[in-house]
């Protein structure tokens, strides 16, 4: 169930050369509550028949707030490995004028490849390219 999800949203954008931007509003529009609903149960299925490894879970705390990284593999039409990472500050908005939480989910393939960005730097390029942004 999830792979058509995850499908969707790569051939949105399949002709991107660069990693893509998702903004909230582009997730909303191509992500109905449903099908994540959908995919989420279809990811803990997995994860409870043995077919997927457990989630990985990184928490560090700073002055004033924490970060934390959620990170998995699942396997789709091909191996898929999303993070989400988040800094909490709950004092940002007196303060900064920042939101409290801001994150950014990034998901790779396996068949990720590394293309130059500049002599001597590598940058990965994600297969389907899909990258979301938001808290």
């Amino acid at each position: 169930m999830s792979e058509g999800i995850v499908s969707s949203i790569a051939d949105s954008r399949a002709a991107a050369v660069d990693p893509l931007l998702f903004s909230r509003g582009d997730v909303a529009r191509l992500l109905t509550p449903d099908a994540c609903m959908a995919a989420v149960e279809d990811a803990f299925r997995q994860h409870a028949l043995g077919k997927a490894p457990p989630p990985g879970i990184l928490s560090l705390h700073a002055e004033d707030g924490g970060f934390h990284i959620k990170a998995a593999l699942l396997t789709l039409d091909r191996p898929y490995f999303a993070a989400k990472t988040n800094a909490n500050f709950p004092h940002n908005g007196p303060r900064h004028g920042l939101p409290t939480i801001q994150g950014i989910v990034v998901r790779h393939a396996r068949d990720c490849r590394a293309q130059r960005s500049s002599p001597g730097q590598r940058r990965p390029r994600l297969a389907g390219r899909c990258v979301s942004r938001g808290g």
